[in-house]
């Protein structure tokens, strides 16, 4: 096998909190916020600290803006900097008591993003055109964190009757959104196995916007699914804020054939808008969502969407035998509901075996119901302490 060359690369993963650590009087409070973030990745032998600290940009009292070096040079501290040692790192920077930090790690990194089998490949496109010529099931193991920019349309394709494994290995694939265009980072019309082998199971398939704007009218999906899907670890999370509002972490349409997606693990989670839509649009053609377990969760809207989108009585299959459903927000003084949608029918088949919920009301549009009538028998409904319920044994 290929000597690997070795890379060390920052992957910012950013967050900003604010921590008041002084006294002061109402008119000398100091407030900080981040102009400007480094890169993304950088080689060992790219950048110095130097460089480093002239990347970073701080606002101070919304009026002055600083790089890292001059704002050290009128007094601020700067702490945190590790650039060559793989491993978590919280940078922070403080000034008239005031702290702001961002975490970012280091990771080792070799020349090629993925791997099947002992083969190794130096684009992830590569590894995805060789499963999909494939006629057995192919494992595609990620090898680096992969970012792509201004995204449109797909960016991944599983063929038909095609079976692809995808080992996240600890790794993530991020689709920078371009605020234009519908975007799927993958599109599944086969079997897609997404999985994650390392013991801390971050691997992540993550959609960003690059924009905060208005929301506008266009689907974001990070797994578009017409085949077989299933999730056994680590997360798909959509993170597009306020660009894009049909944004989903996994959207399910039938019309064309008769999906299904398994949840066994992972988070799925979309920040703004739906984790899971299933699009039910046929009459004849079934659309399955089982949850075993994992969580899927939508902090400011409906965690589940069981959609008709017309008057038909569409087919349409709900399970839910394990994991969470957390939701949250409102819309128009309206609390939003774990699931939305939800009606049995003699087409749409709804069964509660197990599992946790945020609450136990649904939204169905313009009224709740208790959704205890789509509880197994011998099953009960019991409130937690923290205001969640589970479905359990009578």
């Amino acid at each position: 096998m290929k000597n690997l060359k070795k890379l060390l690369l920052v992957s910012v993963f950013v967050f900003v909190s604010i921590i008041l650590t002084g006294c002061f009087d109402l008119n000398d409070k100091t407030t900080l916020a981040f102009a400007s973030f480094p890169k993304e990745e950088y080689e060992i032998d790219e950048i110095t600290e130097d460089q480093f600290l002239r990347s970073i940009e701080i606002t101070v009292n919304s009026k002055n803006t600083y790089n890292l070096k001059d704002f050290k040079a009128v007094g601020a501290s700067v702490s945190g900097i590790t650039l060559d040692q793989v491993g978590k790192y919280t940078l922070t920077v403080t000034y008239n008591g005031v702290a702001i930090t961002f975490q970012y790690r280091i990771v080792e990194k070799n020349e090629f993003e993925a791997k099947i089998g002992d083969v190794n490949y130096t684009t992830l496109e590569e590894a995805f055109a060789f499963a999909n010529a494939s006629d057995t099931q192919v494992t595609i193991t990620l090898l680096a964190n992969k970012i792509y920019r201004n995204v449109k349309g797909t960016v991944f394709t599983i063929n038909k009757g095609r079976s692809v494994i995808l080992n996240l290995n600890g790794y993530r694939i991020y689709g920078l959104l371009d605020n234009s265009k519908s975007v799927e980072l993958i599109k599944n019309n086969g079997t897609l196995i997404i999985d994650d082998s390392t013991t801390d199971k971050e691997g992540a398939l993550v959609v960003e916007a690059m924009y905060d704007s208005d929301p506008f009218n266009v689907s974001v999906s990070v797994i578009s699914n017409i085949g077989d899907l299933t999730i056994n670890a680590g997360s798909i999370i959509n993170d597009c804020g306020n660009a894009g509002w049909g944004s989903y972490a996994i959207d399910s349409l039938s019309g064309s054939g008769e999906p299904t997606v398994i949840i066994n693990g992972g988070l799925v989670e979309s920040t703004l808008y739906r984790a899971i839509r299933l699009f039910c649009n046929s009459t004849t053609l079934n659309n399955t969502l089982i949850i075993n377990g994992g969580t899927v969760s939508s902090p400011n809207n409906n965690a589940i969407w069981l959609q008709n989108p017309n008057s038909n009585s569409n087919k349409g299959t709900f399970y839910l035998n394990g994991g969470k459903v957390l939701n949250g927000g409102t819309y128009e003084g309206t609390p939003r509901y774990p699931f939305n949608g939800l009606t049995a029918s003699a087409n749409f088949e709804v069964v509660a075996k197990g599992g946790t919920v945020t609450d136990c009301l649904l939204d169905t549009g313009y009224y709740s119901e208790v959704f205890a009538q789509f509880v197994a028998e011998g099953k009960t409904i019991v409130k937690n302490a923290d205001g969640t319920f589970t479905i359990t044994d009578n």
